[in-house]
Order: C-alpha cells, then structure tokens, then sequence
C-alpha cells in the first residue's frame, strides 16, 4: 500500500521516477537530433547546385533563413571550392577565448582535415598558411581570406589550396558573400560560442 514506509522507499520511488524521466528525455533529443542533421541535409542538397553556378546565394535572406551555423559553415565550404576551383578548402573560425583559429569545416575528398595547412594571426592580421605547409601537404599554392562583419571583426579565414600553381582572380563576390553568412550566423551576446 502507498505511501512505503520502510526505510529508503521513497528515494527510490524518486530514483526510479527520476531514471524514467531521463530515459525518455534522451530519446526524445535522439529524434531532435535526427530531423534537425536530416534537416541540414535536405537544405545542403537543395542549395548545393545553385551555390556552384552563384556563390553569392550564400548571402541571400531565404538561404539565411533556413541556415544554421553548420548549414552555413558548410554552404561557404562548397562555394568556395566551387568558385574557385581549388582543389581543396577549409573555414576556421577564432576562439571567443583564445583568438585562436579553430577549423570547423574542410572540403576535399582527398585530403584528411589533419594534413591541411592553417592559416594563423599575427597581431590582428590574418597570415596565410607557410610555404613550406602547403607544399609539404601536397598543394602549390594557397589563398587566404579574411571574413569579416561591416565593423571589420573577423569572423572566419577561408583558406583555399590548389595542386597546380598559377594566378587567379580573388573572388570578391564570395568573400562578400561568405563574411554576410558569417556575421548573420555569429553568437549572441549570451548564446554559446563555436563547438566542434
């Protein structure tokens, strides 16, 4: 008969409740998670032809609409590979903390993340990987560009490596375009910062 009054029933009635409680809390994250990375997907396929032929679709308000952080970060990546036919990429981000340049996304088939060169910071400014990195890791040259918010923060370096050597045009429109991305995507006051 309830209520148990022999000794430690009630806290276990409470651990009990307590276990069932988060049993069903982590499946139900389980399923947000799901629909919120099937979400992503669908948005990435849905927007990844028009970014190959119009980079500039980063900085449009139905794609920021929909975008994420991730869906962003990895939008910039597919544009940037695009427009530039770079053999591979990779957006890194500063640490609120450290200032430290964190990668958080690469694109390249045929490249491990690890074996790509980082760019770095020296005083503010944003330094292109060493010479020595790119070529070691496989590439003749790299780009480097800054992505920053109209009030000049930095907000990302996209760094962009080639296999053959050669001049190419800096892509303006992306830059643009990406920095926009960037800053509507960026924490706010209160909200957490970067994860990986």
């Amino acid at each position: 008969m309830w209520p148990d009054r022999r000794p430690g029933a009630q806290e276990q009635w409470n651990d009990t409740v307590h276990d069932a409680f988060e049993m069903s809390a982590r499946a139900e994250q389980g399923l947000v998670d799901a629909e919120v990375r099937a979400s992503r997907r669908a948005i990435l396929a849905a927007v990844r032809p028009v970014l190959r032929r119009r980079p500039q679709t980063l900085a449009d308000a139905s794609f920021l609409t929909l975008a994420d952080r991730e869906v962003v970060y990895s939008a910039i990546a597919v544009a940037a590979q695009c427009a530039t036919r770079a053999s591979a990429c990779a957006l890194h981000v500063p640490d609120a903390r450290t200032g430290a340049l964190n990668p958080v996304r690469e694109a390249d088939t045929a490249v491990s993340a690890a074996a790509l060169p980082t760019p770095g910071l020296s005083g503010g400014a944003v330094c292109g990987p060493a010479e020595a990195q790119v070529l070691a890791a496989g590439f003749e040259a790299a780009s480097t560009y800054s992505l920053r918010d109209p009030a000049g923060q930095l907000l990302g370096v996209l760094t962009v490596y080639f296999r053959a050597a050669g001049n190419r045009p800096a892509p303006a429109e992306l830059v643009a375009a990406a920095s926009r991305a960037m800053a509507h995507v960026q924490p706010r006051d209160g909200e957490p910062g970067e994860t990986r």
